[in-house]
């Protein structure tokens, strides 16, 4: 599971990031993706930093069987063809600002603390088991609280939890998220997780690995299925910025981008189950576009026998800053994807949205996403109302 997190008071932004319960989901592409992406893009081209935030990863690398190289449809590596980057605040249009008139946001005050209620609904929800999806509380983040769990149903909320229906500031919030998934992604949401911290757990300056501010877990018993889980102790960038990278994760490969299948030719098995990921999802256009053949056996290198230390990753960013929007998006392409997609969805390519290092830092790879918006290969129309938002504060 991708999931974000938030440092203590010192250092603001947070970051995404995978968690222990997706051990067999998602992450567990990186197991195949860097050794078998390698082989599948070499024809194509012949998380950690700020400890904002942090991820736990089940992605080691394992042997596959070959298979023969796949080229994926994709520009390579700086030759993003005419997208420029913008001086512009946040890339918005008035057709943006116009279709987020009726969103609240950022959410009043009284929701700061839960929303309306919160105490209550804290102690009675809990994590609905036998829906294929965790239901250890752990899974939320060490001194995470569980607040509410909903099925997403025609559209709307719908309680898992035994704590009631949504109150307002739920609804608010769920619209805000909705807004800016696309639709197919949309329609295989079937959670929403909602979890905060108590205030000495976000003001406590050992925490040095921050805490978690979201994830995404596909279902194990179907992958193509997913549930979103956010915290909701962050300020209205870093919600918009959190659910932005969750959906990043949803779109570089689901819903229709896997499928089961206990092939030994699959060139990536993504868990346990055996389902296979489809080699011309975005996350393989994305890292044969953007990735140089230096970075891949990089990358590859050091996932190749086991998690890499800190202190390797940082130093990977710190071969190439200019390529990553964040530090933490260095720690796997996966990540990467996903906050470059996060980036590009809030602020296109603006030079001045908020990434880490000089303002074009990651810019290479905004301005890839946005040729393959051009090109219809990602939908751009979904991030309007995100980007009409983030001029709100």
């Amino acid at each position: 599971m991708p999931h974000r997190s938030h440092q203590p008071r010192r250092a603001p932004r947070a970051r995404r990031d995978l968690t222990l319960g997706a051990a067999t989901a998602l992450l567990a592409l990186a197991t195949l993706v860097l050794p078998t992406l390698a082989a599948l893009t070499q024809h194509a081209d012949d998380r950690p930093g700020p400890v904002a935030s942090r991820r736990s990863r089940t992605d080691i690398p394992r042997d596959v069987p070959a298979v023969a190289p796949v080229v994926a449809p994709v520009v390579a590596p700086g030759l993003v063809g005419p997208v420029r980057p913008t001086r512009s605040g946040s890339a918005v249009t008035a057709a943006d600002g116009q279709a987020v008139r009726h969103l609240t946001w950022p959410l009043p005050a009284s929701c700061e603390d839960g929303g309306e209620g919160a105490s209550g609904a804290r102690r009675a929800a809990r994590l609905p088991s036998g829906t294929g999806y965790t239901d250890d509380p752990a899974s939320l983040g060490q001194g995470a609280r569980l607040r509410r769990v909903y099925a997403v149903r025609a559209g709307r909320l719908q309680a898992l939890d035994g704590a009631g229906p949504a109150d307002g500031c739920d609804r608010w919030r769920w619209e805000v998220l909705r807004s800016g998934i696309p639709a197919a992604h949309l329609a295989a949401l079937d959670q929403v997780v909602l979890y905060d911290y108590p205030p000495e757990v976000l003001q406590d300056p050992s925490r040095q690995g921050g805490v978690r501010t979201g994830f995404f877990e596909p279902n194990p018993a179907d992958p193509r299925r997913y549930r979103l889980a956010l915290a909701t102790v962050l300020a209205p960038s870093e919600q918009l910025l959190t659910m932005a990278h969750e959906v990043g994760h949803v779109v570089s490969l689901y819903p229709d981008r896997t499928h089961p299948s206990r092939d030994p030719r699959c060139p990536w098995v993504i868990d346990d189950a055996g389902t296979c990921a489809d080699p011309s999802s975005p996350l393989v256009a994305f890292y044969a576009g953007t990735y140089t053949p230096a970075q891949r056996s990089r990358i590859s290198g050091l996932y190749a026998d086991r998690r890499p230390f800190p202190e390797e990753l940082r130093s990977f960013h710190a071969t190439a800053p200019e390529a990553f929007v964040s530090t933490y998006a260095a720690s796997h392409p996966t990540e990467d994807f996903a906050e470059s997609y996060a980036y590009w969805c809030l602020y296109g390519t603006s030079r001045t949205a908020p990434v880490e290092g000089a303002s074009t830092a990651g810019m290479a790879k905004r301005a890839f996403l946005e040729a393959e918006a051009r090109a219809g290969r990602l939908d751009p129309g979904v991030c309007g109302p995100w980007r009409g938002l983030v001029t709100r504060g």
